[in-house]
């Protein structure tokens, strides 16, 4: 019963997500400068992705994983950060995927990877540059991101998962208000007892099966701390993030703090501005804040 509500809860998200973000879409214009293509790498139209390019030249390539907790959005939700970026110039692939709960987390990872082999495969349709590739997530976009990042640097992942095999180097990765503690995220602020047994398992269940106890997937990925170690090779790592997202600041906090324990590089930044909330800059990249953290985004993407 507690499941049933929390699923019909959480999934309400879903509608309120898209009355927010309504306003924000009808009112951006993109720059005229910069083009955009669509591509299909499966069969259901989620699975898809965005190219946005100034001209034919090739310049180091931005793929972007959008947000959305796993149960919103698409290619076209990030579109003007998108663009944005290409402005800075880059080549830019905004990465879409099927949505929980039409599908598991395992399968919206089979995705991200399909994409990811698709895209490499048809670099000289798309004209691209494979040399310099960067990556970028928001959100649970951001747990994705990790994720990929991780299981690219443990091949053993990749067979235990069964996933698409590619060879694909990223140069540097930025996480934006990144959520990749899945096994906590299910936190109800000031109820530690509807956390611990309504929300956290509910959004476990929701996002691995019911069956998510005997699942490969969330054993392996609920949490990035069990096969993250000082060992691993991981690409330089920017940790973007604010105060002001009260709900997710601690899980970039808790990443931040674990990679500099265990020696993993990477570069912590906390936007203390009050106006700073959950993924500011990838929703009003034109905006004083969002160029700010778009800057630093950019330079850290070139020194890397």
């Amino acid at each position: 019963m507690f499941y049933c509500l929390f699923k019909k809860i959480f999934l309400g998200f879903r509608k309120s997500f898209y009355e927010f973000d309504k306003p924000r879409l009808e009112l951006q214009v993109l720059p005229e400068e910069v083009s955009i293509k669509s591509f299909n790498y499966g069969n259901d139209e989620k699975q898809s992705f965005n190219l946005f390019k100034t001209n034919d030249e090739k310049k180091p390539l931005l793929i972007d994983i959008h947000g959305g907790a796993w149960i919103y959005g698409d290619k076209d939700l990030n579109n003007m950060f998108c663009a944005t970026m290409c402005q800075k110039g880059y080549d830019v692939i905004s990465l879409g995927y099927r949505l929980v709960d039409d599908v598991l987390l395992k399968d919206i990872i089979f995705d991200i990877f399909s994409g990811l082999k698709y895209i490499i495969s048809h670099k000289d349709e798309l004209k691209i540059d494979l040399d310099k590739v960067y990556l970028t997530g928001d959100s649970a976009g951001g747990h994705l991101a990790l994720l990929v990042c991780s299981i690219l640097n443990n091949k053993s992942l990749t067979h235990q998962l069964d996933l698409p095999k590619f060879d694909l180097k990223i140069s540097a990765t930025c996480l934006n208000h990144a959520v990749p503690y899945t096994d906590i995220a299910g936190r109800v602020d000031n109820h530690p007892i509807l956390t611990k047994y309504v929300g956290q398992p509910g959004l476990i269940r929701i996002l691995y099966g019911k069956n998510f106890k005997h699942d490969v997937f969330y054993k392996l990925l609920a949490n990035p701390t069990l096969y993250i170690n000082k060992d691993s090779k991981l690409c330089p790592i920017l940790i973007l993030t604010s105060e002001a997202d009260s709900r997710y600041y601690y899980q970039s906090k808790m990443l931040h703090d674990y990679f500099d324990f265990i020696d993993i590089k990477n570069q912590f930044v906390n936007e203390k501005n009050e106006k700073a909330y959950h993924v500011f800059n990838v929703l009003y990249p034109k905006n004083e804040l969002g160029c700010k953290n778009n800057l630093l985004m950019d330079d850290f993407f070139k020194n890397n």
